[in-house]
């Protein structure tokens, strides 16, 4: 976490990861199996062309894997489903996945379409906070 990691044309940092035990969406709490991990990303393009930034999936030390929740309604920063970044831009925003309370790593992918299977894996260690409530992030869209 922290670092840049680059697949094909896309530079992702992870900047942040909390476990919370529910989040707002469509103005309904929703309420996971185990927590909700929330990764506040940042994801360049480095390439001379439009690409399109995929949806993102965890894995842990088993072999399970924990695709990102896609279907969200007004959550602050969520990164969408869309996200298309011109050459030399970025997005930042936050990516939600229903994942265990464990060390789990990140699984990105080039976006590319050149045909090549180009994937990083970003660690991302557990990290809850002793005797704080766990709550949604909360903060404005940039």
């Amino acid at each position: 976490m922290g670092e840049n990691v680059q697949t094909g044309g896309l530079v992702y940092t992870v900047i942040e990861a909390d476990w919370v035990q529910q989040i707002q969406s469509g103005g309904m709490d929703r309420i996971p199996k185990e927590r909700f991990v929330v990764l506040r990303v940042q994801v360049a393009n480095a390439s001379n062309r439009e690409l399109n930034a995929p949806l993102l999936r965890l894995k842990d030390d088993s072999g399970a894997v924990y695709p990102e929740v896609s279907d969200l309604r007004d959550v602050p920063e969520w990164l969408g489903l869309i996200r298309t970044i011109a050459p030399g831009e970025f997005i930042n925003g936050r990516i939600y996945f229903e994942a265990p309370t464990r060390n789990l790593l990140l699984e990105v992918v080039d976006a590319s379409d050149s045909g090549t299977d180009k994937m990083a894996l970003i660690a991302i260690p557990m990290r809850l906070e002793v005797g704080e409530p766990v709550q949604a992030p909360t903060g404005t869209k940039q």
